[in-house]
């Protein structure tokens, strides 16, 4: 019970989409009690034949229909339940003639035919991408239609006792009231589908957008994505105080030379946890290429050097393990303020500058 509970929610919340065996086998059984209802006012009518038929239907609905709904042979289902419908219908209107509202069935087999043939597999429709049941459909039923509303005047009804005629009444409103009914179904049902389908589209795009936006390896931000991110901030706010942090690892070489490339890349999404880490959740970092991250920092110069000598130190005790190997390695950092009227690209170099001159006096440490 749970579990259905749970379910339930989730078709409610638009994280799934009710199975189409489910869809199906509830579809047969709502039909299979409304051909039960006709049989029991048939019986008190005494239309024998329509009794008949509709006992026929009780039993193809419960038994044919929930077998093919179980192996999953919908297309065939639905194409044996739409002629049933309509042989059904024509033929009470015929036999009962007009008021009994027996043809409105028909009408909303035409919205369910497209929303069911849109849940078969694809195979079961044409090259242009939409199964040609649906439209088949809506133009036996508009023939029908037609057809059965000109026999209405020329062919006289066949039970005309005072039973029928007091039970004619109970046919108008129930026919018309399971017929709007089943309408809602389907417009409930295609409106949990496009929901779900929204939900799901929006899931991936967000999905895809975060994978077009960050470094595969290390899930840091690419250097597209933290261009357009600074780019959008130097022009939203002219007042803006921040700094970029670039950091090399020390002799990485000789990390993939002497452990491998795999150990390599393990190295890199350490250091990037790390830095993600020592940051605060406002700045950005950025795998800015081969073994350099870009980090973007608000605030100004002492903020700069406190996090890059907290990344420096983090990095610094971190240890890293190769098969029997444990080892560790450092990083240096160079770290530029942003003054207004300066180039991103310029900013940028300033910091490559500084960077490179600690690599050049000594490695492991922060110039500002």
């Amino acid at each position: 019970m749970k579990e259905l509970t749970f379910k339930i929610k989730q078709v409610f919340m638009g994280t799934r989409v009710i199975e189409n065996q489910v869809k199906y086998q509830i579809l047969c059984g709502v039909c299979a009690f409304i051909h039960l209802f006709f049989v029991m006012l048939f019986f008190y009518g005494k239309a024998y034949f329509l009794l008949t038929f509709n006992i026929i239907s009780v039993f193809f609905y419960l038994l044919v229909g929930m077998i093919f709904a179980a192996k999953e042979k919908y297309r065939i289902l639905f194409i044996m339940a739409f002629f049933e419908i309509e042989l059904n219908s024509d033929i009470s209107s015929v036999m009962l003639g007009s008021g009994y509202e027996f043809m409105i069935y028909t009408l909303s087999l035409i919205p369910g035919a497209f929303y069911m043939a849109h849940t078969w597999p694809s195979t079961s429709k044409s090259k242009y991408g939409i199964s040609l049941i649906p439209l088949i459909s809506t133009s036996i039923i508009g023939a029908s239609y037609v057809v059965v509303d000109v026999l209405y005047s020329i062919i006289p009804a066949t039970y005309t006792g005072e039973d029928m005629e007091r039970l004619k009444v109970v046919f108008h409103y129930f026919n018309i009231m399971a017929a709007v009914l089943l309408l809602l179904v389907f417009s409930i049902l295609s409106a949990f589908e496009v929901r779900y389908i929204w939900k799901m589209l929006n899931d991936e795009n967000s999905r895809l957008g975060e994978i077009a936006a960050k470094d595969p390896l290390t899930k840091a931000l690419n250097r597209r994505s933290l261009n357009e991110l600074i780019s959008r901030e130097m022009s939203n706010d002219s007042d803006i105080k921040f700094g970029l942090i670039i950091l090399d690892i020390d002799d990485f070489k000789n990390v993939n030379d002497t452990y491998g490339h795999n150990v390599g890349d393990q190295v890199l999404i350490g250091i990037a946890n790390t830095i993600k880490a020592s940051i605060r959740d406002n700045d950005l970092l950025c795998r800015w290429g081969g073994e350099e991250f870009l980090i973007m920092v608000h605030g100004s110069g002492d903020d700069f050097a406190v996090i890059a000598e907290r990344i420096r130190k983090n990095v610094e005790t971190q240890e890293f393990k190769a098969e029997q190997a444990v080892f560790k390695v450092t990083v240096t950092l160079g770290a530029s303020e942003y003054q207004t009227g300066l180039k991103l690209r310029t900013l940028i170099d300033m910091a490559d500058q500084k960077l490179y001159f600690g690599k050049n006096h000594g490695k492991n440490q922060v110039v500002v």
